[in-house]
Order: structure tokens, then sequence, then C-alpha cells
């Protein structure tokens, strides 16, 4: 016999975003892993500035600009915790 626990809890890291460098033109990727309770929630954000339609696990820049260099950042939620922000 085997059992199931379920479990409720505020989501744990499991991998944080990372720096990266991309020359101009180049494609950036920032990831972040989450577990926890479902669902749980992404917004990433650019200079402290939430960016619109930024709500996944991921956040790709494609043909990066220096505009766009900056200080990303992550708040990551869900039902049973306050935000988690993390930073690469």
């Amino acid at each position: 016999m085997v059992a199931l626990t379920v479990l409720a809890g505020p989501p744990l890291i499991a991998q944080q975003p990372q720096s990266i460098q991309r020359y101009a033109g180049g494609t950036a990727t920032f990831t972040v892993t989450a577990y926890g309770s479902m669902p749980i929630s992404y917004q990433w954000s650019l200079n402290g500035t939430p960016i619109s339609g930024a709500t996944s696990s991921a956040y790709t820049l494609t043909d990066v600009r220096a505009g766009e260099a900056g200080d990303y950042s992550v708040v990551i939620t869900n039902p049973t915790a306050t935000p988690t922000p993390m930073q690469p």
C-alpha cells in the first residue's frame, strides 16, 4: 500500500533566476523554478516596475536593446503565501 499526502504551503524556490549578459539584438531569457500549492503566480518587473504580460516562470526578451538593461525581478505568490520576490 502507498499513501498520498497533500501539502499546502507557500512557494518554494528550487532554482533562482540568474543574471545574464547579451549583445544587442540577441535573446535573453530569465527563468525561475518554484513549487508549492497551486496555482502559483509570477510577476516579472524591470527596475521595480511590473512588466505587462510577464506572468510566467520565464521571461524572454528578443532583439534586446540597451534600454532593456536593468534590474529584473520576479514576485512569486500562491493562495497560501505572501509575495516572494526574487532578483537575478
